[in-house]
């Protein structure tokens, strides 16, 4: 009898620990013993938990005020109840295989996910969203799902939208976005303001063009070649036609005009000389002539002005210039350069009618 109190008392001592708690302070792997010590006589509290396979079926893991340094799964991290963790702070959570949750999971704090991983949608992974470092692709993996936004408010980009096949839009600079596409295709109305197809042209020649006589309005030609530059805006150069240029669409356009000059008198004199731009019916367009004084003989001068004029389709423009000397003319150039010039002038369209 004295002797089995004995191993009673034994028991007990090596029991009594157990009972009260589980605390484990050095690294440990939690095997199924220690769960069962843990569940039946007290609380473990473990600061790194290795395990190969976690899962909680219909059950519920509470972590209350606790840090969890290392959570380190090698295999799955599978749970159909509820992880409920309430002023829990976990310090690393890797997971090397799959981590699966069932039901909604709240984050409170930023997430950093690495580059170049793939973060799938729908049963099937239909759709996925990557970032590699520079792009976020979003890729269609079965079939072609669409990508919708709506109720966000303002939808922001960089500097350009390239479409996977083919059709750029970019936004070249402040306030002026360029579409560049094969074939623009447009259903329904649109809206905007001030758009509109280019329309330029930018000729030059290079000709002796003498006044017609002193205070006499003389057209200049342009004969020297095709215009090579030009989009919307009409001129032929090898008829009697090639002092016309024919706009093709309303709007208000830029033109500027660079020519040079010279007085060919025997003698020096102060001669007035002047470029203007009119309607083929004779009006001059407005803010077109601008004049300046040679004073040299057998010297070049340069004449140099811009203007904006409102015009409309079907307006053929002419380009003019005068002196009070007959002896002034458009001067012929030809020491440098393949293509030397004696005028060049720059029509553009900016902008639609108000």
């Amino acid at each position: 009898m004295k002797k089995k109190s004995f191993l009673i008392f034994l028991f007990f001592i090596f029991l009594t620990p157990s009972l009260v708690s589980a605390h484990y302070w050095d690294f440990v792997t939690i095997g199924q013993g220690d769960a069962r010590w843990c569940q039946l006589f007290g609380t473990c509290e473990i600061d790194n938990l290795i395990v190969k396979n976690l899962t909680i079926d219909n059950g519920t893991v509470i972590f209350i005020n606790k840090t969890v340094i290392n959570i380190n799964v090698t295999g799955d991290f599978i749970t159909s109840g509820n992880i409920n963790a309430e002023n829990a702070t976990f310090t690393n959570l890797n997971v090397s295989n799959k981590l699966a949750v069932e039901g909604e999971s709240f984050f409170n704090d930023n997430i950093h996910m690495p580059d170049s991983i793939k973060y799938y949608f729908g049963s099937d992974d239909d759709f996925s969203v990557e970032f590699d470092g520079n792009n976020i692709n979003f890729l269609g993996e079965v079939g072609t799902p669409d990508v919708t936004f709506s109720s966000i408010g303002d939808f922001g980009i960089g500097d350009k939208l390239t479409f996977r096949l083919g059709g750029i839009i970019d936004n070249i600079k402040e306030g002026i976005i360029k579409v560049t596409v094969d074939l623009f295709n447009l259903s329904g109305n649109v809206t905007a303001e001030n758009v509109f197809l280019p329309q330029y042209i930018f000729p030059h020649n290079n000709e002796t063009i003498p006044v017609i006589a002193a205070n006499e309005w003389t057209n200049i030609t342009f004969t020297q070649e095709e215009v090579v530059i030009k989009q919307g805006i009409t001129h032929t150069y090898n008829d009697n036609t090639n002092t016309t240029f024919t706009i093709n669409a309303d709007g208000i356009y830029y033109i500027s005009f660079n020519a040079d000059v010279i007085d060919t008198s025997p003698s020096a004199s102060d001669i007035d000389i002047s470029v203007r731009v009119i309607h083929s019916n004779g009006t001059e367009i407005l803010g077109s002539v601008f004049e300046t004084d040679i004073t040299k003989i057998q010297v070049e001068t340069e004449l140099s002005h811009e203007l904006l004029a409102r015009l409309n389709a079907g307006n053929q423009i002419v380009f003019q210039f005068t002196a009070d000397d007959d002896n002034v003319e458009m001067s012929t150039h030809g020491t440098f350069g393949e293509h030397p010039n004696s005028i060049s002038v720059i029509i553009e369209k900016r902008y639609n009618l108000p």
